[in-house]
């Protein structure tokens, strides 16, 4: 039969037994948003402070306006791996590097929908914690092209042409010292539709 004070004594060893074990671990989280070009692949960072890890759960979500989508899930105790199907061959982890206490996401040929709040969660025994992570989608387009359209009074009228920017890009005009010329400017911007997909 246990006493009381055997029950206390166990009590105690498992709780410190958990403190010490929560302060082995600690998340590092990216100091600013994750800058993503569009259609490359990007890597969410999600850092453990230790090297030396044992097998947990790693589990990956993203926060659309929406809904929450559980985009990928690791549960190395049990050796199980899922995957949301509309991130189906896109998300990977970095396997060899688990045990290092890197459980960053490798996300494919991302996309303008991809952007928004992930969440890394992880949890090893008794002890989790979790990271944020903003993911902002930006595109490079093609190389400004001005042509002359018409002459107007004493002037002439511009037009600086290109697309493929995300996100919109402003038309900035400079003379011949590089100093601002403000005009009587027309801007159309128009939303590429194969960053839907």
């Amino acid at each position: 039969m246990y006493s009381l004070s055997t029950h206390v004594y166990i009590l105690i060893v498992l709780q410190m037994f958990h403190v010490v074990y929560a302060g082995l671990f600690e998340i590092i989280p990216p100091p600013n948003p994750v800058i993503g070009f569009l259609g490359e692949d990007i890597i969410l960072p999600c850092q453990l402070t230790t090297s030396n890890v044992p097998e947990g759960t790693v589990h990956w979500t993203f926060d659309s306006s929406s809904e929450k989508i559980d985009v990928m899930s690791h549960d190395g105790r049990k050796k199980v791996e899922t995957q949301d199907k509309r991130y189906q061959g896109r998300t990977e982890l970095f396997h060899s590097e688990l045990r290092k206490g890197n459980m960053s996401l490798n996300l494919k040929n991302s996309q303008l929908s991809d952007q928004g709040q992930y969440t890394c969660m992880i949890s090893l025994g008794d002890w989790y914690d979790l990271a944020v992570i903003q993911l902002n989608m930006i595109a490079k387009g093609e190389e400004p092209s001005i042509s002359l359209e018409h002459y107007e009074g004493n002037g002439i009228g511009l037009t600086c042409s290109s697309k493929g920017w995300y996100p919109k890009s402003q038309t900035v005009w400079l003379d011949s010292k590089g100093k601002k010329i403000e005009l009587k400017s027309r801007y159309h911007n128009h939303r590429d539709p194969s960053w839907d997909l």
